[in-house]
């Protein structure tokens, strides 16, 4: 028979990960900070927490389930790598290559919207609206916190997942010598 595992258990891990991006997404949020890229990266970074924890199938998924219908879904897999992966690597969001255009992606935290396609000077541009975008992957992270709440199937793959790929190495010897300098 499987460990049984309460979110007593996982609580801690819970709190540290998908609870500190949480709380970061919240507060910018709440105190109008405007900083877009931040909250966008945040909400990759969401986006593969929750995928790694299991409430998804893929980073790809958890960023389809924010998008308004099953056309924006279809845009999920791009939208994911130009915004997580843009913004971690490079602090910026990489263009979507549509046939011969080049797609800038804008943000904008005033907007209610969540995405649109807007035209600009340059021609496309993909709107996405930050706090809307935030307010809900804030909604999915509590909702996975309620199944690992009353879930012990959850908890336990949500902890398997979460040890996985948990530690760099560092050579013990350059270690000894670190701590050597305190």
């Amino acid at each position: 028979m499987r460990e049984k595992v309460s979110f007593a258990d996982i609580k801690k891990e819970f709190e540290e990960s998908l609870g500190y991006i949480h709380n970061d997404i919240e507060w910018l949020c709440e105190h109008d900070s405007s900083l877009n890229y931040t909250i966008a990266l945040l909400i990759g970074c969401a986006c593969e927490a929750l995928s790694d924890g299991g409430a998804y199938p893929s980073k790809q998924a958890a960023l389809a389930d924010l998008l308004p219908d099953d056309d924006w879904k279809r845009l999920a897999a791009p939208l994911f790598d130009s915004l997580r992966n843009g913004l971690a690597h490079s602090f910026d969001t990489k263009h979507l290559q549509v046939g011969t255009q080049s797609v800038q992606i804008y943000m904008n935290f005033r907007t209610q919207a969540i995405i649109v396609i807007e035209s600009m000077q340059d021609g496309d541009g993909l709107i996405l609206g930050t706090r809307p975008l935030a307010k809900k992957m804030c909604q999915k992270i509590k909702e996975f916190e309620t199944k690992l709440r009353n879930d012990p199937e959850a908890c336990r793959r949500f902890r398997d997942a979460m040890q996985r790929g948990r530690t760099a190495n560092c050579p013990e010897e350059t270690w000894i010598k670190l701590k050597s300098k305190r």
